[in-house]
């Protein structure tokens, strides 16, 4: 059995960076290169040109690019961002199991899984309501 890396970029953005540990939009977290699957991460951030905010009550957008300095531990997010996001954590995890690859603990976690299933329970659309996420720093598992 596998013992997780227990965060292995620190604790925060500057810190993330000197460690060599790059932003991944999936899981809204800073992780090692072992950690990213970079093919999936590409096909996300195709999927649409997502946006970010640092108030829900607020048109001014900042795009991945200014998300990805970390100046920021707090984001908030559109639903549509959400389900997706969801729909690759478990396309993310499917492909470390069948890989035998590393993933994150954002990815493995329970709270995440169930979260996304609240999610996408009762089918409706919340009329464009954003979401509050937390940037985090997770542990990464070297392999399932």
């Amino acid at each position: 059995e596998q013992t997780p890396q227990l965060r292995p970029c620190g604790n925060d953005a500057i810190t993330a960076r000197n460690r060599g540990c790059m932003f991944d939009p999936i899981s809204i977290a800073w992780l090692p290169e072992s950690c990213h699957d970079f093919e999936l991460t590409k096909e996300f951030l195709a999927v649409e040109r997502w946006h970010f905010w640092t108030r829900p009550d607020t048109s001014d957008a900042m795009s991945l690019a200014n998300v990805m300095q970390g100046q920021h531990s707090t984001l908030f997010v559109s639903e549509t961002y959400l389900r997706h996001r969801c729909v690759f954590a478990w396309r993310k995890l499917h492909r470390a199991v069948l890989n035998s690859t590393a993933v994150d603990a954002y990815t493995t976690g329970w709270d995440g899984m169930m979260e996304c299933e609240e999610l996408f329970k009762d089918g409706r659309s919340d009329g464009g309501a954003r979401y509050e996420v937390t940037v985090g720093y997770p542990a990464c598992m070297a392999e399932l």
